[in-house]
């Protein structure tokens, strides 16, 4: 018997066809699979049996830095795009009442209040009032991350034609919770002091008497979880689809303690965000191509058009993370001469802006010029699909630069320095609060945001 194997001038078509969308999946199977949790699986295998957890984590540190800016921050920004942008339902009709009430908590009431706390905080000069703020932070994002989970398992299966009872849903929740329960409580046991961000910030002393006990719970769950599938596919031959296998299991990895790896831990953020893109990515796409083709399918029906510039689209995504690799290589060579950009900006600043005034003059025509180019680029973004979605992808990875870097560091530059902007007492924040304040507003707003533009019900 002899093993087909295919030409090699098919190999380029063989590779195509793995990346196309299928009425099957979202992106593509193999794109499913890779950014649903995928990928993370496969560098946690490597992790513990190529990399010594003694290991300096110094070198993947940086990688792990840079990644941010082109994963982790553009997930934030995208979903700001869309909850002010496309989905900015605050004055909707009374069809939709019930919903444009959740945009107004989520887009003006939660981050009010939010500011309004940390502000608070900030006039007090209270280090233990913004410490409470991360406690917050780490309860909802671990929340976040298990529903996250949760949605990419229904989505995923749903794109298989299978379809969960309000019982198997509550199934798939239970080890999910439990997971999420376990890694909050081993986190904070024994009251430890520590810092982020320059501010320190107590952890809950809870007791870790119950952790062996969640152990039991969460491997209950599980086998609840697994007989609920096996009872599905005696009853109707139904079977998780592989790209949800992967993301129900890469939190496991993400998130039970005792097969923890600390590089791996460092990448966490950056496979949650990637599985966040996946989703982000299928409605932008759908998105622009119906802004695009609206006419043509309902008028002469120019199909070929549609999915050429679905293709490319389709690789103009993939294209990003193309990147990826590109950015740990030079990480990892570089590693020793290479700086953090909020390091680069206070240097900029102590040589060229604090002297020389004719500088600010060459940021004030850049940034005048970029966004002469941005307002030229709308117009062209809500005619060609492509346009937009490319604009989409640009604006969410420089938002996010700005969020988590540009914004905070410059204030921070500015209020140590006492040029203009409250000063702060670094003997009590540090010297990045402001980097601390957006963060932490930005995270804990995060939960609220995709709790209105994920729901079932939108």
């Amino acid at each position: 018997m002899s093993l087909a194997i295919p030409s090699p001038t098919r190999w380029p078509r063989l590779l195509l066809r793995s990346f196309t969308p299928t009425p099957n999946s979202l992106l593509s199977p193999a794109a499913d699979i890779f950014m649903a949790g995928g990928a993370s699986i496969v560098l946690y295998i490597a992790f513990f049996t190529l990399v010594s957890k003694d290991a300096s984590t110094h070198m993947f540190g940086w990688a792990t830095y840079y990644l941010s800016f082109l994963v982790n921050y553009p997930h934030f920004a995208a979903s700001y795009q869309i909850l002010y942008g496309d989905n900015a339902q605050f004055f909707a009709n009374t069809k939709h009442a019930k919903h444009s009430a959740r945009v107004w908590w989520a887009g003006v009431i939660a981050p009010l209040a939010l500011i309004g706390y940390l502000a608070y905080a900030y006039d007090q000069q209270s280090e233990a009032l913004m410490g409470y703020t991360v406690n917050a932070m780490f309860f909802l994002v671990g929340w976040h991350y298990v529903k996250q989970i949760f949605g990419c398992v229904i989505v995923l299966s749903a794109a298989k034609k299978m379809y969960f009872s309000a019982w198997e849903r509550r199934g798939i929740l239970a080890p999910l919770f439990m997971l999420w329960i376990l890694s909050f409580v081993n986190a904070n046991t024994y009251g430890y002091m520590n810092v982020y961000h320059g501010v320190s910030y107590t952890s809950f002393t809870l007791t870790d008497r119950v952790i062996p006990g969640l152990y039991c719970f969460l491997g209950l769950a599980t086998l609840v979880f697994l007989g609920m599938l096996v009872q599905r596919y005696r009853t109707t031959k139904q079977t998780l689809p592989l790209s949800a296998w992967a993301a129900f299991i890469s939190i496991y990895l993400w998130y039970i303690p005792t097969i923890s790896h600390p590089h791996f831990f460092l990448i966490i953020p950056f496979f949650h965000s990637l599985q966040y893109l996946l989703f982000v990515t299928v409605y932008k796409k759908n998105q622009c191509l119906d802004e695009q083709f609206e006419e043509e399918i309902h008028g002469h029906g120019d199909i070929d058009a549609e999915e050429k510039s679905m293709g490319k689209m389709h690789w103009i995504g993939w294209s990003l993370f193309i990147l990826i690799p590109i950015v740990v290589t030079l990480c990892i060579l570089s590693f020793e001469y290479i700086n953090s950009l909020e390091a680069g900006i206070r240097t900029f600043y102590t040589n060229h802006l604090l002297d020389q005034p004719r500088s600010w003059w060459a940021i004030v025509i850049c940034g005048s010029l970029g966004s002469f180019l941005l307002l030229r680029a709308r117009p062209l973004a809500k005619k060609n699909a492509i346009a937009g979605f490319s604009l989409f992808l640009i604006q969410a990875i420089v938002l996010g630069a700005i969020l988590f870097s540009l914004g905070p560091v410059v204030l921070d530059i500015f209020s140590t320095a006492g040029h203009g902007t409250p000063a702060y007492d670094t003997t009590i924040f540090g010297t990045t609060l402001f980097m601390f304040m957006f963060t932490i507003f930005v995270n804990i707003h995060h939960y609220f945001v995709d709790n209105v533009i994920w729901r079932k019900d939108n």
